[in-house]
């Protein structure tokens, strides 16, 4: 396997631009699937590439779930649920009416 991984390491580059340019995703989201939508695209198995694109696609809408949230978006959604509620474009509150409005 690893002869073989060896021997074609020439032809990935071109494996992995043409799945970057077609792939829904980019920047940061694509960055840890670059080498296996290459590989899918290399190994050029019926079906292969699409599956492992809907797989990242899958993952990337249930990462947040996966992983949980980190403080700064949990500030950063509360301080947009509580602009929203208000309807204002600024927004005074207290760090008890942030906690209420992502606790609910």
């Amino acid at each position: 396997m690893w002869k073989i991984a060896i021997s074609n390491l020439p032809n990935m580059g071109d494996h992995q631009t043409a799945a970057v340019k077609q792939a829904p995703l980019s920047g940061r989201q694509l960055d840890p699937w670059r080498s296996v939508l290459a590989i899918a695209r290399w190994l050029d198995i019926p079906g292969l590439h699409q599956r492992m694109e809907n797989l990242m696609v899958s993952y990337h809408n249930q990462k947040p779930e996966l992983e949980g949230e980190n403080e700064i978006q949990v500030l950063l959604m509360s301080i947009e649920a509580l602009m929203t509620s208000e309807g204002n474009d600024q927004l005074i509150f207290s760090a008890n009416d942030l906690q209420r409005s992502w606790i609910g």
